[in-house]
């Protein structure tokens, strides 16, 4: 099974209304940084109001609203993933 982990965070300006993509934490500008860290802290304590969508090898896309709601053995991919420092 191959396992590929993309991040996406998605920021609109407020006086603009520019909406600029970042594809890693250390992309953000500062000042937005420890607002996601919260947002992604959430998400794994199952508090959080966003999703978890994966694409599978025939390109089904199923999303989860916490990590608990994954599958055993997909749960099991994504924790490995995460101790090694592939997911944030």
């Amino acid at each position: 099974m191959n396992v590929k982990l993309s991040e996406r965070i998605k920021i609109r300006d407020p006086l603009t209304g520019e909406l600029r993509e970042y594809h890693s934490l250390d992309e953000v500008p500062v000042e937005y940084r420890e607002k996601i860290r919260q947002a992604q802290a959430a998400v794994l304590s199952g508090k959080g109001g966003n999703v978890i969508s994966v694409t599978d090898a025939t390109g089904k896309v199923q999303t989860y609203h916490s990590v608990e709601e994954m599958p055993p053995e997909l749960r099991a991919l994504y924790e490995k993933a995460r101790s090694q420092g592939l997911v944030k």
